[in-house]
């Protein structure tokens, strides 16, 4: 392993101004960069046209801000920027693991780094098997599980993979395993649960409302109750005993339609069920439970600013608003660990900067 330099960046240090926000109401197709760039089916939908499909009985909720102790911290940034990570973050051994994403000169990372709170610095690690983009990265049994994702930055659907790595924290290696039965897919979510890793949604050429379960001890896959709304580019935590997805998107004829929909799937019973509303509709979210509550970070919306964070209460059944990110983000990195949350580079918005976020921004909830 090779330890990386630390970045003059201190947790608590002042966040960094802010891009402009993205007018709301605006369509953007992006084609990035003349050599070897993507054209990203990415877009701040119309509020007319980003309808949501979650049930009437599933209403939304907003109740102000939490604003008492809630705050955000800046700590050391990725040493490889990074945008596209999407869920390809993921906590284990009390480090922060980030795995793939594309640079800003529109290159497909195969990098693997680690971030350590205790020392706030980050490690490098032996490099994907592959470069990938919205790949999925969980944790169980003592490695890192790496599904799916892009290989290609090229036109749409960007050539997915159906392949399953196994990452060794103790030997610093990569092992192929079972690849998911439901085929190449990219931009989905997976949560472990009971030492299974649930894989969500996606997109192969479109939405998919696939759920599949991985067992890492047998390296065996099981079909588990498919997604209600089959979506991609949406995000997942478990809160409780359940799993919550939030937000997502599809192509139509009219381009591509975003969702506020939250559902939740219920490890005991094998149900879903609807749950309150995102405030607007988004996708590229990312999504952390700490405390008994539900954070969203960033994503793209159609009517609220991109760099907004919510939290939900189950207890109540709200969305709350929290204090905004220091700049706004989608396809990031998100993790809880040891009390905070941290959102790990990621693409700025507006969606013309191409740039990717090296960012490392925590935020630390009121208790």
């Amino acid at each position: 392993m090779h330890t990386l330099a630390r970045d003059p960046f201190r947790r608590g240090a002042p966040p960094a101004p802010a891009p402009p926000a993205t007018p709301r109401g605006r369509v953007r197709a992006i084609l990035l960069g003349p050599r070897g760039a993507f054209a990203a089916l990415v877009a701040v939908l119309a509020t007319a046209a980003a309808t949501n499909t979650t049930p009437a009985s599933a209403k939304r909720g907003v109740a102000g801000t939490v604003a008492a102790g809630a705050g955000w911290s800046l700590a050391a940034p990725m040493p490889t920027p990074r945008k596209e990570i999407a869920n390809a973050a993921a906590v284990l051994d009390g480090r922060i693991w980030v795995a793939g994403g594309v640079t800003p000169e529109g290159r497909i990372s195969d990098a693997l780094e680690s971030y350590d709170p205790a020392t706030d610095g980050w490690q490098s690690h032996a490099p994907l098997p592959e470069p990938l983009w919205r790949a999925v990265l969980a944790a169980a049994d003592g490695r890192l599980y790496l599904f799916g994702g892009y290989r290609s930055t090229g036109r749409f659907p960007f050539d997915p993979t159906d392949a399953v790595y196994a990452y060794d924290p103790r030997t610093d290696t990569w092992s192929a395993r079972s690849p998911m039965p439901a085929g190449p897919r990219g931009a989905f979510t997976a949560v472990t649960a009971g030492g299974r890793i649930h894989v969500i949604g996606g997109a192969q050429n479109n939405g998919l409302d696939r759920h599949e379960v991985y067992d890492p001890a047998t390296d065996r896959w099981s079909t588990a109750p498919a997604l209600p709304t089959p979506r991609s580019g949406l995000s997942a935590a478990l809160l409780g005993r359940e799993i919550v997805t939030t937000g997502g998107y599809v192509l139509g004829a009219g381009g591509v339609r975003s969702f506020a929909t939250v559902e939740a799937y219920d490890l005991d019973t094998g149900a879903w069920r609807a749950l309150p509303d995102l405030p607007a509709a988004r996708f590229g979210v990312g999504a952390a439970a700490l405390g008994g509550r539900l954070y969203v970070f960033g994503g793209l919306a159609s009517d609220e600013v991109p760099s907004r964070a919510l939290v939900y209460d189950p207890s109540k059944g709200v969305w709350n608003a929290l204090p905004e990110m220091p700049s706004p983000v989608s396809f990031m990195g998100v993790a809880a660990l040891e009390g905070s949350i941290h959102v790990v580079g990621g693409g700025p918005v507006p969606l013309d900067r191409h740039d990717a976020v090296p960012l490392h921004r925590v935020f630390v909830p009121d208790g």
